[in-house]
């Protein structure tokens, strides 16, 4: 894994995404810090009830998309104000699936960190 996004986490906007048997989810968080280097790691925060966090709690997977400044408002609106559970936040959104089979977003993200 290519460890130099580290170096580019800063205060921003994140897609935190997750998949758990089938099922893709995610949401926006403004919490993403570097922890440690070695061994790497990384902190970030999630509403507990959400069910974003549901989803990695139970698949124990994640990866995180560190979001532009010009993302589009519709894509931060649908991952911000929507339920997964009622919705599909992922439809009409272009996503690539990591080995983990989590999805995260490549189109207006400076780097992507897969876990």
């Amino acid at each position: 894994m290519n460890l130099d996004f580290l170096k580019r986490i800063t205060g921003g906007l994140f897609l935190l995404t997750t998949e758990f048997n089938g099922i893709k989810n995610g949401c926006i968080i403004n919490n993403c810090m570097e922890v440690s280097t070695n061994p790497s790691c990384i902190s970030i925060s999630v509403m507990k009830n959400s069910y974003t966090n549901e989803l990695i709690e139970k698949s124990k997977k994640f990866a995180i998309s560190i979001l532009n400044k010009d993302v589009s408002s519709e894509m931060v609106k649908k991952f911000e104000l929507f339920s997964g559970r009622k919705n599909d936040k992922f439809q009409n959104i272009s996503t690539v699936m990591d080995k983990n089979n989590v999805p995260y977003v490549t189109k207006k993200c400076k780097h992507c960190h897969k876990r």
